[in-house]
């Protein structure tokens, strides 16, 4: 990955940021909360699960990690 391209990226989201809460709200906040509330529910879900995984946590999993990308 090139670090230039990363800083770039960066550089303008803190660019855009100011203009708006709601800017910030969305590029920070909403997937902060969504990860949050998807990683306690795969936490419930895993504690009450028996040794072997279950398919909703793995799809729970799965979702949480697709938010990050």
């Amino acid at each position: 990955m090139n670090l230039n391209r990363i800083y770039a990226i960066v550089l303008r989201h803190l660019y855009v940021w100011p203009r708006g809460l709601e800017r910030f709200m969305w590029s920070v906040g909403w997937p902060l909360l969504d990860l949050l509330i998807w990683g306690i529910t795969t936490s419930y879900l895993q504690k009450n699960a028996l040794l072997t995984p279950s398919i909703a946590t793995i799809i729970l999993g799965g979702i949480i990690f697709w938010g990050l990308v």
